[in-house]
């Protein structure tokens, strides 16, 4: 992990009216929930390594005219064979 190191969402990752923000230690990377990006309402999930939080992936992009209301992120995972 890089100490130090700020990352501005909004200016970044260009999301907004943030919902929720988990972490996950098996993967080492934060899972941010938004309710809009560029200014657009949606259903965003941004995944941000934790080491090059640079390298993001969106794993929802879904433009809607809707807000989000009550809602969480929970990760699923399978129990080891």
């Amino acid at each position: 992990m890089k100490t130090g190191l700020e990352v501005d969402l909004d200016e970044e990752y260009e999301i907004q009216k943030l919902k929720q923000v988990i972490f996950d230690n098996d993967t080492d990377c934060f899972y941010v929930l938004a309710n809009q990006r560029e200014n657009k309402y949606g259903f965003y999930l941004v995944k941000i390594p934790q080491d090059d939080p640079f390298s993001y992936s969106y794993i929802l992009n879904w433009k809607t005219k809707l807000q989000i209301g009550d809602c969480s992120v929970y990760i699923l995972k399978t129990p080891d064979s």
